[in-house]
């Protein structure tokens, strides 16, 4: 793992300072309420303030924010002193948790058992959600991940030709975190996302998303945000019958070459040929896909003409290799196995 220490949170953002700052270091102060967590009950609970009234996290009716913390938690907090009351400009009670700078050194036995430093804190869901308000103009989703806290662990954990994979996708925030980080360094890092498109996320929200990143949008008042460019392509499971029918042929074929495409990264077609295409990227990659024997000769002539260098696959049914058909242009080509979960169904098929 890659890691980036300038990125590492240090002591500045701990501002405040108490009786425990000796042993704890300096403090900072966050809400105890919270109307991005998502509402739960046993957390909406009254608190005593130091006037002797009582306060709720919801102010009125609603039903949305709640504390933080378990009231088991906030009595803790209370007698040892990780709870700090203060009144807002309205005169109203605020109640804050005091997050130390030290409370996760093993070394210190007085705060070896208090809760462990949130390391990563600068980042909230209420940060998500506007973000993806000012994409949408409205509310698409409840507590999303932040962008910038993912393109932040990124920054930590990859390299600038990483291929990032997330297998829950929700509202694409690995894909814009990624490509805003490529944007940031110049990387070349690709992202592969999947969901199972459960109350239409997928089409509604995550892949809309990634395009808009992608192409541009105009933001809530307005004003045009730039994209940031790149390809993305949408990909749906789907099954192939196994009957030899001209229809399920080409359904396989089809399917086939989007998928050594996405293998490749090879998508913008070149020459579509009665037997063979050819596609390439932008970093001049070539990609041959040769669906049978008798468009080998053909393909070769496209190689001849291109004069650059392929990745080749070939579709056959039997298992003899290639490698004597291509001889005379053995240097412009690499020949790659079909991977085998397509070359067998392409087989049952195609017999």
């Amino acid at each position: 793992m890659l890691i980036n220490k300038e990125k590492i949170p240090d002591e500045e953002a701990y501002t405040h300072s108490d009786k425990h700052e000796k042993e704890r270091g300096k403090h900072k102060l966050i809400k105890l309420s919270s109307r991005s967590l998502g509402y739960i009950k046993s957390l909406d609970y009254q608190i005593k303030v130091p006037d002797g009234s009582i306060i709720h996290p919801n102010r009125d009716k609603n039903k949305i924010a709640r504390w933080r913390w378990s009231r088991k938690k906030l009595d803790w907090g209370l007698k040892n002193d990780f709870i700090e009351f203060k009144k807002n400009k309205k005169g109203e009670w605020i109640v804050y948790t005091k997050q130390y700078f030290k409370v996760d050194n093993k070394n210190n036995p007085i705060v070896r058992s208090l809760p462990p430093l949130g390391v990563i804190s600068q980042f909230s869901s209420t940060m998500a959600t506007k973000e993806l308000e000012r994409i949408f103009h409205g509310k698409v989703f409840n507590y999303p991940k932040p962008y910038l806290l993912i393109k932040y662990l990124l920054s930590l954990a990859t390299d600038e030709d990483s291929v990032i994979l997330d297998f829950m996708a929700g509202t694409g925030t690995t894909g814009q975190a990624t490509l805003e980080l490529n944007n940031e360094d110049n990387g070349n890092r690709r992202f592969i996302l999947c969901t199972n498109n459960e109350n239409d996320i997928c089409t509604k929200v995550c892949y809309p998303r990634i395009k808009k990143i992608v192409s541009g949008y105009n933001d809530l008042k307005g004003n045009r945000i730039k994209g940031l460019g790149g390809n993305l392509k949408y990909f749906a499971t789907d099954f192939v019958e196994g009957e030899t029918t001209d229809k399920n042929k080409k359904k396989l074929v089809d399917k086939s070459t989007e998928m050594l495409c996405l293998k490749e990264d090879c998508f913008e077609k070149v020459k579509a040929g009665k037997s063979f295409n050819v596609f390439k990227n932008p970093k001049e990659k070539y990609l041959g896909i040769i669906y049978d024997d008798d468009g080998i000769e053909n393909f070769k002539k496209e190689v001849k003409k291109l004069n650059k260098s392929f990745v080749v696959y070939v579709f056959s049914l039997d298992d003899s290799a290639r490698e004597e058909e291509f001889e005379d242009i053995k240097d412009l080509v690499e020949l790659r196995p079909i991977p085998a979960v397509i070359l067998n169904v392409y087989k049952r098929i195609f017999k």
